[in-house]
């Protein structure tokens, strides 16, 4: 029978480490460097020391608070930059005391923008500092920000139906404020110079007779009205995608935390009133704001009738 032996060989010259099987065939050494290639490469990418030791699901968590804040900036200056485009708008128009209406559709929507935005800014900063100095090489730790995220995740779905479907019904409303605006306040002409009437049947049969023909189409003089159409449209569709991508998003998130740590986190009782405060609270908000909006086109169609007396 064969003798075999088996010994560590290192060559401190060459910076290797290998087996030597002796029946005295060639050992093929190993380098230290090739080892330790990957883990150096994140080290020097991270000021923690330990950022090799980054679980899979912390490394995710950590791109997407950077890419959040990348999305909410990019969605931050759009906000500004068209309500600013709006207030241009209404100024250089014909009716600028008559168009401050439409602006509330520009100032309310970017102030809450600018409210998530900050939150955004908040949540990568304590998720970034925090990544400089966690552990998790020799146990599985469950920081305060790992708490937060499983929390905001275990109830995003419930945020997320319930603040789309308002974004769904504010597009919906800000369309009709948009026609009973232009129906208020006369703003249209025809080729003749006469203003026009709106008539609901004439949507269809008379397109170029009523106000929606100058929202869908740019006119000089009234281009805040398509403006606003358009934005209004691309909030809709953007928010079906938004939708979408929440919940599947927020349901992978959640199973990676919890594949790593092979349990919940927080407990379920906790979790379920959370879910029922946040219900809660998310339907004062819908209900809220769809009786404001309510109110606000039950007071442009009193104003109209007031008008016309």
């Amino acid at each position: 029978m064969e003798n075999k032996t088996q010994s560590i060989v290192i060559d401190h010259a060459n910076s290797t480490i290998g087996v030597d099987n002796t029946t005295h065939a060639e050992s093929k050494p190993i380098y230290l460097d090739q080892l330790q290639a990957k883990t150096n490469t994140n080290t020097k990418k991270h000021k923690n020391p330990f950022y090799a030791y980054f679980p899979k699901f912390y490394v995710n968590e950590l791109k997407t608070a950077r890419f959040s804040l990348y999305a909410w900036t990019f969605i931050f200056l759009c906000a500004i930059s068209l309500t600013i485009a709006a207030f241009v708008i209404v100024l250089t128009g014909e009716k600028r005391d008559e168009n401050w209406l439409l602006l509330l559709l520009y100032i309310i929507p970017s102030l809450v923008i600018f409210g998530i935005y900050i939150n955004k800014i908040i949540s990568f900063l304590s998720l970034n500092s925090e990544a400089k100095t966690i552990n998790f090489s020799q146990q599985k730790i469950i920081s305060i920000n790992i708490i937060k995220i499983y929390k905001k995740l275990k109830i995003a779905n419930i945020n997320a139906n319930w603040f789309c479907s308002l974004l769904y019904s504010i597009c919906v409303a800000a369309f009709f404020i948009i026609v009973l605006v232009a129906w208020i306040w006369g703003t249209y002409k025809d080729v003749s110079g006469n203003p026009m009437t709106f008539d609901w049947k004439s949507i269809f049969s008379g397109f170029s007779t009523n106000p929606i023909h100058i929202i869908l189409v740019p006119t000089e003089g009234f281009y805040v009205y398509f403006v606003t159409f358009i934005t209004v449209v691309v909030v809709f569709f953007l928010t079906i995608i938004a939708h979408i991508y929440i919940l599947t998003n927020s349901a992978l998130r959640i199973s990676r935390i919890e594949n790593y740590y092979n349990s919940f986190i927080v407990s379920p009782d906790e979790i379920a009133n959370l879910k029922k405060s946040t219900n809660r609270r998310d339907m004062v908000i819908f209900l809220v704001v769809n009786v404001l909006l309510g109110l606000i086109i039950y007071s442009l169609i009193k104003a109209k009738k007031q008008k016309s007396k």
